[in-house]
């Protein structure tokens, strides 16, 4: 979901890089200037808090899987900054094709930093490019899918697997950074991606729902999309699946957050946590204590340390959400 530039004031990602857990909230200055914090232990804090980027809000923050002091941040005006020395400096990157679009996505890969896909907003029916840095973001090389793109979704163990969704609906799969595209949404609904992840070799699990964002449902391909199952997470009707994410240690364990639509105030009524440790055999529940839409798992902490956000609230669970501490950083 892209962000509603009239409304918000301040974004949060929960990212999950490396053997660490990194969270950031980024607050747009009216000087131009960009404050990120990212929260980079498992302990209630500190958060870190950057030094810029300046030059436009940024929508979009990623860590260096092995290296926590390299960090790259983009959004308006289409620039990518990186800093080498954790937020202290800033260095504005390589241009992509576009000028003046905005970036909404970034995934650096994990098997290989130096790969950096991205994908920008120059369509005026929302649809976006994506582009494809073989060298740490210096120069970029537009990657044609063929349709608008929504979301991209990264492999963890091969820099060249990615999994997108188009505007118009369509689910497509690259082993080759984007040379070739194979089209998996014959046995998917005729709807909307709301979400999409990687968890594993062939294994895909898409967020499904209708173009008014009012129905939705989950769904789990293990034969690299040629067919696909419909999960059956009980979700009330009139929600469909915010976020979807799977432990990094144990692809059986994937959570997901189900909503109404965005532009719909929360219902606590309506808004749900849920798990599986079995690969989407059985659901359970999690309570939290406000509706979320995004969720966090550290990869070097147990199973039971959870962190979630809705707006710019941050909460996190070291009992699998039996109780909540709020670890809201300050936006002052």
């Amino acid at each position: 979901m892209k962000p509603n530039l009239s409304v918000s004031i301040c974004i949060i990602f929960l990212i999950l890089m490396g053997s660490s857990f990194q969270m950031d909230i980024i607050v747009p200055q009216e000087s131009s200037r960009n404050t990120i914090q990212y929260l980079q232990n498992e302990e209630i804090g500190p958060w870190i808090q950057t030094n810029g980027p300046y030059g436009g809000l940024i929508f979009c923050f990623e860590i260096h899987p092995t290296d926590s002091n390299i960090l790259y941040a983009a959004g308006g005006g289409g620039k990518v900054f990186k800093s080498v020395d954790g937020g202290e400096s800033w260095v504005e990157k390589g241009a992509m094709t576009h000028s003046g679009e905005r970036i909404f996505d970034l995934a650096i890969s994990k098997s290989n930093p130096q790969v950096i896909y991205a994908m920008s907003d120059v369509h005026e029916d929302g649809g976006s490019d994506l582009f494809l840095s073989s060298n740490a973001g210096e120069t970029w090389t537009q990657i044609e899918p063929g349709h608008d793109v929504s979301r991209i979704s990264l492999s963890t163990t091969s820099h060249e697997t990615l999994l997108i969704s188009t505007l118009d609906g369509l689910v497509m799969y690259t082993n080759n950074s984007g040379l070739s595209w194979l089209d998996v949404t014959s046995n998917l609904p005729n709807e909307k991606v709301s979400d999409l992840k990687i968890t594993g070799v062939n294994e895909f699990w898409v967020g499904m729902a209708s173009f008014d964002m009012e129905n939705g449902s989950l769904y789990h391909s293990i034969d690299g999309g040629t067919s696909w199952q419909k999960m059956d997470i009980q979700q009330p009707s009139n929600t469909y699946i915010n976020n979807i994410l799977a432990h990094p240690l144990d692809s059986n364990i994937v959570f997901v957050t189900v909503g109404e639509a965005p532009d719909i105030p929360p219902n606590p009524e309506n808004s749900y946590l849920k798990w599986t440790d079995d690969s989407g055999a059985n659901w359970h529940n999690i309570s939290t204590p406000k509706p979320v839409r995004i969720i966090g798992i550290s990869p070097s902490d147990d199973n039971d340390t959870l962190y979630v956000s809705y707006g710019s609230i941050v909460y996190k669970s070291t009992n699998n959400g039996e109780s909540w501490t709020d670890i809201t950083p300050s936006q002052s």
